[in-house]
């Protein structure tokens, strides 16, 4: 995985932000799906891809030889370095979040002593103290999905965080799952855009901290896969919407986009019969040909796997549709 591939993702998120679509009064349903992207490049998102770029940025030590207390050390440093931003960013941390009371959660203790650890002056007694304390809390299993299931969702059932936890270990372990696989795990979730956040968190951190070689690049591309599928998620309401005007079964239309742009390269005698199965008529197979080439039209570009994918799937669509009208 290349920095350059990581920058262009940060431009996108950038790019999220500008409008694409002018609306003159009522902002239409393209642009409503538009806004639902944009809010997947949230604090938290922006976070998890300058943590990514600092994985990938090649200054990691080869920790294969270095002892336990170094990489203890090293992922205290790399989560008072993400608090640290937090604290930064516009709206800071909340306070509620930062003072731990009896029945604090781990995540909510960690978080409490790293930004009082980030407040003391170096050398001191106190801080001594802290750093000691917060690695009594790192060295509990499970912590770091309980620190990020709680930034991400709040207050969350233990089971919900095991299912991430789940597909977090499956990440680090796999070698590679296409997206469509990836959005056949999550496809039930409640929720699903705010936990499959806590997992891309998850992942940043693990790159920014310690893991090396081949599970770090295996990693990092599991990170730029969800990144693209957390942008699809942000699509769900404009599928909706073309689902009902073309009298498709609810919720078949974004893992159809996934499957399509899961494709290396389109084929019309591979889409056709897709496209029939999920069409009660010609008329509504025209109907849903005339949607799909304004969705691909307007989905970002982070939605495709290179520069030309986009318009080889809109060549593909306009030479079935023709000149024909959405009637």
């Amino acid at each position: 995985m290349r920095v350059s591939e990581t920058a262009a993702l940060k431009n996108h998120d950038a790019s999220l932000r500008e409008p694409q679509v002018q609306v003159e009064d009522a902002p239409s349903p393209m642009t409503q799906a538009l806004i639902e992207l944009e809010e997947t490049s949230g604090s938290a998102l922006i976070a998890t891809l300058e943590d990514m770029g600092m994985a990938l940025s090649g200054r990691f030590k080869d920790l294969q030889q270095a002892d336990l207390k170094e990489r203890l050390e090293q992922r205290q440093q790399a989560l008072l370095r993400m608090v640290q931003r937090m604290q930064e960013q516009a709206d800071g941390i909340p306070t509620q979040l930062t003072q731990p009371h009896s029945g604090s959660s781990l995540g909510q203790q960690l978080l409490g002593v790293a930004v009082l650890l980030l407040a003391e002056k170096p050398n001191s007694k106190r801080r001594k103290a802290l750093s000691e304390k917060l690695a009594e809390l790192m060295s509990e299993q499970g912590w770091e999905i309980s620190l990020f299931g709680m930034l991400e969702l709040g207050q969350v059932s233990k089971g919900a965080l095991a299912q991430i936890n789940r597909l977090f270990q499956q990440a680090m372990d796999e070698e590679v799952t296409s997206l469509a696989e990836w959005f056949q795990r999550i496809m039930n979730w409640p929720d699903r855009r705010q936990r499959l956040k806590v997992l891309l968190r998850m992942m940043a951190f693990e790159l920014s901290a310690c893991v090396v070689g081949s599970q770090q690049q295996r990693l990092a591309g599991v990170l730029v896969r969800l990144r693209r599928l957390l942008v699809f998620l942000g699509l769900e309401q404009e599928c909706l919407r073309i689902e009902s005007a073309c009298e498709m079964a609810s919720g078949t239309l974004l893992p159809f986009l996934i499957e399509m742009t899961n494709e290396s390269w389109l084929f019309d005698e591979w889409l056709a019969p897709r496209l029939a199965q999920r069409a009660a008529s010609v008329r509504l197979y025209n109907r849903l040909l005339q949607h799909l080439d304004a969705l691909f039209s307007l989905m970002p570009e982070a939605c495709f796997n290179d520069e030309d994918q986009r318009e080889q799937i809109l060549a593909v669509l306009r030479g079935m549709k023709g000149d024909r009208a959405i009637t």
